[in-house]
């Protein structure tokens, strides 16, 4: 990979040495302002096509590598989630607090190297789970102190139970998979809800079509068919 990076590094000083002297020759007369023209143009073209043929060369993988790849991420860091403002390993119980608004990017960092830590934790911690002979109210006390919450399904359970839980109309909907998913467990948690979604479509135009595939999304879910989802999820979200 070095290698690829010192050519390309070369092809853009090159083509920026290039289209300097060019320049400078139609600043000195040399050539008129067509013929600078046909000379930048030219050297675009040549020097493009040498950038595509080295970024080829860079992301050029071997499908099966790739199939590999992606298998060893979903192994590794499935067990890695988002919830009650931490990052959370389900196998060992081991977390990260999280101190909100934060970098988008110091995020994403702090993922990836809880992620990393938590890679081959093996699956030591019970999760809690609700007493399924409490009653609605009673499971959505529980949810308030155990589920994993995030901004869409605090959304969800505030219209639900309509009980005010201090979002002051910031509400939001799932944007992907594990957003749908902690959605997914507040209604696992408290299945007497899954007839009241319907509260949820006057939200916005974006909660009623989730609201309308919510069979469909769930069943997705549970087949773990990531990809898919990703894609309906993306259309259903797109405002």
């Amino acid at each position: 990979m070095k290698e690829q990076i010192d050519i390309l590094k070369k092809i853009v000083v090159n083509m920026g040495d290039v289209l300097t002297n060019n320049i400078k020759h139609f600043e000195e007369g040399k050539c008129d302002a067509q013929t600078l023209k046909s000379y930048i143009d030219s050297s675009i073209e040549i020097n493009i096509g040498r950038l595509n043929n080295v970024m080829n060369e860079l992301t050029a993988k071997d499908e099966s590598q790739i199939e590999s790849e992606k298998e060893s991420v979903k192994n590794n860091s499935s067990h890695v989630v988002f919830g009650n403002e931490n990052i959370f390993c389900k196998n060992c119980g081991g977390e990260h607090t999280l101190v909100l608004p934060m970098d988008a990017d110091k995020l994403i960092k702090l993922s990836d190297e809880f992620s990393k830590l938590h890679s081959n934790c093996k699956p030591v911690c019970k999760q809690p789970t609700v007493n399924p002979l409490l009653s609605p109210h009673e499971k959505a006390d529980w949810w308030l102190i155990n589920g994993e919450r995030g901004a869409s399904s605090n959304t969800m359970f505030q219209f639900l139970s309509g009980k005010d839980i201090g979002l002051n109309k910031m509400y939001e909907h799932p944007h992907n998979v594990d957003d749908f998913r902690h959605c997914y467990m507040l209604i696992k948690t408290i299945p007497e809800w899954k007839s009241l979604l319907n509260r949820l479509s006057p939200v916005s135009p974006v909660w009623k079509k989730l609201v309308d595939n919510w069979e469909r999304l769930s069943i997705m879910l549970e087949n773990n068919s990531n990809e898919e989802m990703y894609e309906l999820m993306k259309s259903l979200t797109r405002q």
